[in-house]
């Protein structure tokens, strides 16, 4: 899957169909709603404009092999997995979610594997 980063006249960041805007304190807050689809039944999933995330919590130690919080290939990831925490998914639905995400945002398969372990 190829992003698409547009960095708008207001500072707002659009990738694909996520747009968000730097929140401060490492955080980042979705300037329009955001929809996708739930890997164990597909059902439809819409974060509202306004959700606040801190995208992956990486340590800094190791973002030269997995990236920082918010680089592309795990930000669409981290912000659906966040939002299914928030909203009280369990733990199996939202973490399967999660690796299944970064593999389709093209994470490595022992990337994406570590990282679900981590979650």
């Amino acid at each position: 899957m190829v992003s698409m980063l547009i960095l708008e006249e207001n500072g707002a960041v659009k990738m694909n169909s996520l747009a968000y805007t730097p929140n401060g304190s490492g955080t980042i807050k979705l300037v329009s709603d955001y929809q996708f689809n739930l890997t164990d039944d597909n059902s439809v999933v819409t974060i509202p404009t306004g959700f606040v995330s801190d995208g992956s919590t990486i340590p800094r130690l190791l973002w030269p092999i997995f990236g920082s919080p918010f680089s592309p290939k795990l930000i669409h990831a981290s912000i659906e997995h966040d939002f299914l925490i928030s909203e009280g998914y369990d733990g199996e639905t939202r973490d399967l979610h999660f690796y299944s995400r970064l593999l389709k945002s093209g994470v490595s398969k022992w990337k994406a594997y570590l990282m679900y372990l981590g979650v």
